[in-house]
């Protein structure tokens, strides 16, 4: 503080808010830049095409980068509380892998021509997400507007997976189970009358919007009570 003619005028210290505002944009265009680097690797070098964007890993993130140029703590929250379910698995089972085990899921990652390559940037994307959507999601307070985002999101995106996208690729598991490699489990998927089927899908669906729901309802709950415990 000092004083001017005998009134007091307050100098403040450069304002916090700023480097948090840089940090918010440097993340979304760190999500930016890994979706886009992991899309152009799988594209040029695996021969994907349009449709690896209907993994869930991808909008996600491009989700939430979104959610963290606005800094919107309902985006942010969608992703944190639809991402940790469904995510988890996927990074369980790379850890597990690691060390010999593992149910499957990620087996294709620790291939000879994956390894070195997409395998990296499968991997990083995968752990960004949780954390980086649990921070925004910290910082920007726990949001009940959230809904707004998780279920048309994962009523668009899985109904349209399974319409438009390979059953061999089996994205987001809509044709069946995730631990199952359409090459190496092809005898067991077409021996099944239910794997493939809009059944199936319908009740992979259902199965996700119970998860997600029960996702919702415990961050809620968790975020109010370290609140409470804060204050």
């Amino acid at each position: 503080m000092s004083t001017r003619n005998g009134v007091a005028s307050c100098i403040h210290a450069p304002s916090m808010r700023m480097d948090e505002d840089t940090l918010f944009l440097t993340l979304g265009w760190v999500m930016l830049l890994t979706v886009a680097l992991n899309l152009g690797v799988h594209w040029v070098f695996e021969g994907g095409d349009i449709a690896e964007l209907f993994w869930y890993c991808n909008v996600a993130a491009l989700l939430l980068a979104y959610g963290l140029f606005r800094k919107s703590a309902a985006v942010v929250t969608a992703v944190c509380v639809m991402s940790v379910p469904t995510q988890f698995f996927w990074i369980l089972d790379w850890l597990l892998q690691l060390f010999g085990g593992g149910f499957g899921r990620t087996a294709w990652l620790f291939d000879g021509s994956n390894f070195f390559l997409t395998a990296p940037l499968s991997v990083l994307l995968h752990a960004l997400i949780i954390p980086v959507a649990a921070w925004a999601m910290w910082r920007l307070g726990f949001s009940w507007h959230a809904h707004r985002y998780m279920f048309p999101v994962l009523l668009v995106l899985l109904p349209a997976t399974y319409l438009f996208t390979d059953m061999r690729a089996n994205r987001n598991c809509m044709f069946f189970p995730c631990d199952l490699n359409y090459v190496q489990h092809a005898d067991i998927i077409m021996a099944s009358t239910l794997y493939g089927t809009p059944l199936y899908a319908a009740l992979t669906m259902l199965f996700w919007l119970c998860i997600v729901m029960a996702s919702y309802v415990f961050f809620g709950w968790l975020m109010r009570s370290l609140k409470r415990s804060a204050s």
